[in-house]
């Protein structure tokens, strides 16, 4: 055990010193900081054992009334902070209190290792280092015959390339061809596509890779007209006979030779369009069958354009009217009915449209007013009896005894006698349409 104040060591059996009195410590401290006042200042002193050294030194506050007071204090901004060796805690560090910061000031001892400013030169002088460190590097790759001779094969490989690069071509320039040739192929390949694709039965394709050729094609005007002629074939196979008419019709206006072949396109397209209206009135027809009599109306309206725009039979246009009126009588249009079949039997007579036509018609005529009927008279049946009467005779007359009176009720016994009524005329016979 160690007794501070005595500095001495004392067996672990006593737990005060015996000659002082103070508790005794396990352990021999390295060293405590202690609080003396010195010259009125106040110190702090690292006291170990015996020997005692001054750490720092804390001067009284002046008064209010010393001059001092206002006089600007040292800088302390740039001052290192040291910890002390107990407490570890900052030295000159001021604790805060409710009462607000204490007013005394800390000296801290000077000491040369923490003022050495040596780094600032080194901080300045680095733009010089950097600039040494590049000789230095430099004069180490010319000292080294190994990285010269890497740098020298370096800029051979480069003079090298620079070389082959700058070399003219020997190869002879190639033959610049003029824009009508170049055109030309264009339009011959496109041609040639264009067949290709009619040859798989993609007309539409083929007329587009025919127009595409002849954009910006300023060759032979005879071979533009036999592509455009080729290209309206195309449109036509393809169902687009309005494209197809318009290009023929242009050339034929400026070459008689391709008329012909306008004509033949019309011909075509009117045999298109009367194929379409065949399909259109059987549509008509399984729309009446199944009783739906607007969409037979309006498919054989459609169909009845088309046979009249396209040079239509007259068989065939009968066969849309009488469909389209049969329709309408079923949709009770009577009116509107009985002009449809009226044509439809005018044109076609065979097409048997007359017993509709008739039936129409007498529904349309003015029906007769109906006459009250007059009832039969009620029939009463009587019994009449008969008085007897004497027969003439030779004999003289006697007195007969009076006539009775004649009983007209009914007698139970005998056959009732029917009294013959007025003849009823037969009921008249209307017939309705």
């Amino acid at each position: 055990m160690f007794c501070v104040t005595c500095d001495e060591t004392f067996s672990s059996v006593h737990n005060r010193c015996p000659k002082c009195g103070a508790w005794l410590r396990t352990s021999k401290p390295e060293s405590e900081v202690i609080a003396e006042v010195e010259n009125g200042s106040t110190v702090a002193v690292a006291k170990s054992g015996k020997s005692k050294k001054v750490v720092a030194r804390i001067e009284a506050s002046p008064s209010l009334t010393d001059p001092q007071w206002r006089a600007p204090g040292p800088d302390w901004a740039g001052a290192p902070q040291v910890k002390t060796p107990v407490g570890q805690s900052w030295l000159g560090e001021e604790p805060d209190t409710e009462w607000g910061k204490p007013n005394p000031r800390i000296r801290i001892p000077e000491d040369p290792e923490l003022l050495d400013e040596s780094w600032v030169d080194e901080e300045v002088d680095r733009p010089d280092s950097e600039e040494s460190d590049r000789t230095v590097t430099a004069e180490a790759i010319a000292s080294d015959p190994q990285a010269t001779w890497l740098v020298a094969l370096l800029l051979a490989l480069v003079a090298i390339g620079g070389f082959y690069l700058m070399r003219p071509s020997s190869r002879p320039p190639a033959a610049v061809q003029s824009p009508e040739v170049s055109t030309q192929e264009h339009f011959d390949f496109l041609m040639s596509r264009a067949r290709e694709a009619a040859g798989r039965r993609d007309y539409e394709v083929a007329a587009l890779q025919v127009a595409s050729a002849l954009e910006g094609f300023a060759g032979d005007p005879v071979r533009k007209s036999e592509a455009r002629a080729e290209m309206a074939g195309y449109f036509a196979k393809a169902g687009q006979y309005d494209k197809a008419l318009s290009e023929l019709e242009d050339l034929a206006a400026q070459d008689a030779s391709y008329s012909e072949q306008l004509t033949a396109l019309k011909q075509e397209r009117a045999r298109s369009a009367r194929q379409a209206a065949n399909q259109l009135l059987s549509q008509s027809e399984e729309a009446f069958r199944a009783r739906d009599y607007s969409t037979a109306i309006s498919q054989a309206e459609r169909a009845l354009k088309l046979y009249r725009a396209n040079q239509g039979s007259d068989r065939q246009m009968s066969q849309a009217l009488g469909l389209m009126g049969i329709s309408l009588a079923r949709c009770d249009d009577l009116g509107r009915a009985r002009d449809c079949l009226t044509q439809a039997q005018r044109l076609a007579p065979q097409q048997r449209f007359g017993s509709e036509l008739a039936r129409v018609e007498s529904e349309l005529k003015p029906r007769p007013k109906h006459t009250s009927r007059p009832h039969p008279a009620p029939t009463r049946t009587v019994e009449v009896r008969r008085p007897s009467y004497p027969k003439k005779s030779s004999e003289p007359e006697e007195t007969s005894p009076p006539l009775p009176d004649v009983d007209f009720q009914e007698q139970p016994d005998e056959q009732p006698i029917e009294l013959p009524s007025a003849p009823e005329k037969p009921p008249e016979e209307v017939t309705f349409p």
